[in-house]
This record gives C-alpha cells, sequence and structure tokens, in this order.
C-alpha cells in the first residue's frame, strides 16, 4: 500500500472549493485583498495585492487521511498541516489585529514575529498565544489529550482555566480537567512534517494512529496485544505500508496482517 502525499482540500470564503493537487502552478483565486496561487514547490501562498481587504472572509485548508500540506499566510507564517487535519483563518490574517486560527487535527506552526499582533491557536480545549516561534499542536479527536509542543521561542497555553508558558522541548498537554507541562522528545513529535515515523519509546497504539492517518487504514487489534506496548525505530514516511509494519514487527512484539484497508494486530 502506497504511502500518502501531498494534497489537501481550499475552502473560500465564498464556499468554493478548490482540489490543490488538480491544480497547476499560478493563481487560484482573488479575495479580501490577498492573491492565492500555488508554488512551484507546491505550497499554497498567499500574497497581499490590494488594499479593499474584507476581514470577514475566512478560508479552511483541509487534508484527507493520506495527505498533508504547506500553506504561507499572507504575513509570513508558515503552517504544515497533517494528515485528517484542518486549519481555518482568515485570508488576509496580516489585516487582523489578532491573528487568529482554528485547527483540528495536526499542525506545524512557523509564525512570524508581530509583536503588536499576536498569532493565536485554537485547538480543541486549547488556546495557544505566541508573538512568533515554532511549535507543533496535535488535537484529533481520537488523541487522549491536546498537545502543543514548543520547539523555538515562546508559547503561552491556556486550557481549563490553567495558563502555563513553555519553554523550548516543553509540551502542554490538557486532558482530565487540567493542564501539565513535561519535557518530551520533540523528534517523536515533529517526525512527521520531517517526513518519518520516529517511533523510538512511543506508545505503541500512539504510533499506529500516526500510520493509520497516513495510510488511510483502520487498526484493528487482537485482545491478546498488551495495551502499555512501547514502540522502537524509525522509518521513513515515503515507505510502503508494508514495509513499515515489517520494521516493526523485527522487535518481536507483534505481528500484523492486511485485509484490504485493515490491519489485524497480534501478540
Amino acid at each position: 500500500m502506497a504511502p500518502g502525499k501531498a494534497g489537501a482540500t481550499l475552502t473560500l470564503a465564498n464556499g468554493q472549493k478548490i482540489r490543490l493537487s488538480d491544480q497547476a502552478e499560478g493563481e487560484l483565486a482573488k479575495q479580501a485583498g490577498v492573491t492565492i496561487r500555488k508554488s512551484a514547490s507546491g505550497v499554497l501562498v498567499y500574497e497581499i495585492t490590494a488594499t479593499d481587504q474584507d476581514a470577514s472572509a475566512v478560508n479552511i485548508l483541509s487534508t484527507s487521511p493520506g495527505e498533508s500540506y504547506e500553506v504561507k499566510l499572507p504575513d509570513g507564517s508558515v503552517i504544515s498541516l497533517n494528515s485528517a487535519s484542518s486549519l481555518e483563518y482568515p485570508a488576509n490574517i496580516a489585516g487582523r489585529s489578532e491573528r487568529r486560527v482554528k485547527l483540528a487535527g495536526e499542525a506545524f506552526f512557523q509564525v512570524a514575529k508581530d509583536a503588536k499582533h499576536p498569532f493565536i491557536v485554537e485547538a480543541g480545549n486549547q488556546t495557544v498565544q505566541v508573538l512568533g516561534t515554532e511549535f507543533n499542536i496535535n488535537c484529533y479527536a481520537d488523541e487522549p489529550s491536546v498537545a502543543t509542543t514548543l520547539i523555538g521561542g515562546s508559547v503561552s497555553v491556556k486550557a481549563n482555566g490553567a495558563t502555563q508558558l513553555l519553554v523550548p522541548g516543553q509540551q502542554a498537554r490538557s486532558r482530565n480537567g487540567g493542564l501539565q507541562v513535561a519535557a518530551v522528545d520533540t523528534d517523536s513529535v515533529v517526525d512527521w512534517k520531517n517526513g518519518d515515523f520516529y517511533l523510538n519509546h512511543v506508545d505503541f497504539r500512539t504510533a499506529m494512529r500516526k500510520i493509520a492517518r497516513w495510510y488511510n487504514v483502520e487498526v484493528i487489534y487482537d485482545a491478546s496485544v498488551p495495551a502499555n506496548l512501547r514502540s522502537g525505530g524509525w522509518i521513513s514516511r515515503s515507505n510502503n505500508l508494508s514495509t513499515v509494519l515489517k520494521s516493526i514487527e523485527h522487535a518481536g512484539l507483534v505481528t500484523f496482517r492486511i485485509e484490504g484497508r485493515k490491519i489485524y494486530v497480534t501478540k
């Protein structure tokens, strides 16, 4: 089974949907004082081209399982969207007093610095505010918590009535009505953006959810598979599914069987 690839659907403020993988390089649309185009490298790029800015124009970039995409907003911020995710944002975010976006799923943010216009991400039960930094947010509905991981700079995370200021290498998780901060191995968090599955000392079921989203498959566990397994190793996301599963099987902890778009896991 082939790996995922670059692809997404852009929904414009007027409801028009554009399948980006079907589009050639060049201009896609104009709205809210910006020109939207697809670059030669496949990035969705917003550029300010007029002064008649409609602050109410909102776009949505969404990926299906097995897709990922990158967008450069008119303020210079770059956001990488992982599989089965969506990002809602003002078409001309640079014209807002607050640069506010909404995320479902997972994304890596490289936010352009602008002290006068804070960048705010609403993700599940977390609100993340930054001025300019790099961080990852995972807020998939099938994950046990919302996790914001800081790579560089600083961010303020609010959830469940608590506020925490992170330093690089820290992760804030909100679950069970609280907000916990801990140091993490960031390689296991941003592996997807770098085109990899970094599985070393990662919860096995968490690792399999990553794999399921990228290959658009369902994972079914036999009762013999322990709930507390830890995976290991590293492998590129560009490999076929069978190669990835064989790599995991080499540890001798589980075996896999593929039937259609289902993966059966046994001890």
